[in-house]
């Protein structure tokens, strides 16, 4: 809530701009990446069929409506043993629950993340800070949409998506304001 009160609005997707103590501060990319760390290049060309859906499927006997709370159950049965499976699932919970960081655990995982996972290479190589930026920014204007541009005095928001790197940006440039 303390960040969103200090959203400045523009029409900009890439990029979120906050007055912090009358000075503007932009968060884009560039920023998330040195933030994070993570590799923030262009999606390959190939991205959306990464992988394929044989783990997800094997495991789940499924490959649709697959949810945060269906890989939390699933790996609670692998939670003594040591195999690729239970790899594959902390990898698709941590993708799920933080890089995606989706509302709860109903939450539908997409079918990138469900893919992606059946090859530890390309969850390996991926770049995970462009798709954590996208998200972020897509929370961003997701809250300032429901509440119509204007963060009220009391106002309750859930606020989804890698959102860390965006807190720590403003506190700095908070505390340095």
């Amino acid at each position: 809530w303390m960040l969103m009160v200090r959203t400045a609005k523009t029409e900009l997707a890439r990029e979120c701009w906050f007055v912090v103590n009358g000075v503007p501060i932009r968060y884009s990319i560039r920023e998330h990446a040195l933030l994070t760390g993570l590799n923030c290049r262009e999606y390959p060309k190939n991205y959306k069929t990464l992988g394929s859906l044989k783990f997800v499927e094997k495991l789940f006997k499924r490959t649709e409506d697959i949810k945060i709370k269906d890989v939390e159950e699933k790996l609670e049965e692998f939670k003594s043993e040591k195999s690729t499976a239970r790899l594959k699932l902390t990898i698709l919970l941590f993708l799920a629950k933080v890089m995606k960081a989706d509302s709860k655990g109903d939450s539908k995982i997409e079918e990138l993340l469900l893919r992606i996972v059946d090859n530890v290479r390309a969850c390996e190589t991926f770049p995970w800070g462009r798709f954590s930026f996208e998200q972020c920014m897509e929370g961003v204007r997701r809250v300032m949409k429901n509440m119509k541009g204007v963060v009220k005095p009391k106002a309750q928001t859930a606020f989804y998506g890698f959102i860390t790197p965006l807190e720590v940006s403003s506190r700095v440039n908070y505390m340095s304001g």
